[in-house]
């Protein structure tokens, strides 16, 4: 008795063959049309069967590889996010603005590294106090929410001027 391929997929990249036993082939029609059309009707059916084989084939396989592809673009943005994140480190130890606010803001979301709003209201401010208008803004709403910082509308405000 042969046997087909068949194919599972237990975890994304992971894909196990395991042998399973062929397809039983379709009944064939009424004893009287089955004279007349028997031979090229089985030879029609198992030719059927055997493209829906490969179809199945082909698409367990093209599901596979592309979660493999999905999951290495996924690493791909992290480490670009993670190189990002140095330049910004870099630059706003430096005393550049628009990377201390970006690294701020890289923290108070939490993007490429642990949330972490202690840090990420030091570095907006530092961008704030050096006059960055976005960084401005931001301390001016963290004071308005009261996010890490003591809700203070007058505090909001000259932020917000």
């Amino acid at each position: 008795m042969r046997t087909s391929a068949k194919f599972l997929a237990l975890k994304p990249g992971c894909l196990i063959l395991a042998a399973a036993p062929p397809l039983p082939l379709p009944t064939p029609p009424a004893p009287a049309i089955a004279a007349c059309m028997s031979r090229s009707w089985a030879i029609r059916r198992l030719m059927e069967l055997r493209i829906l084989r490969k179809t199945i084939l082909v698409l367990a396989v093209g599901a596979v590889i592309g979660r493999s592809l999905a999951a290495s673009e996924a690493q791909k943005r992290a480490d670009e996010v993670s190189d990002y994140l140095e330049t910004y480190r870099a630059g706003a130890q430096a005393g550049v603005p628009e990377d201390q606010y970006n690294l701020g803001a890289s923290y108070r979301w939490g993007v490429g590294t642990e949330r972490n709003l202690i840090l990420a209201t030091q570095w907006i401010r530092q961008a704030a106090e050096a006059g960055y208008p976005l960084a401005e803004r931001t301390i001016g709403e963290m004071y308005e929410q009261g996010e890490e910082l003591p809700a203070n509308l007058m505090e909001a405000m000259r932020w917000y001027r």
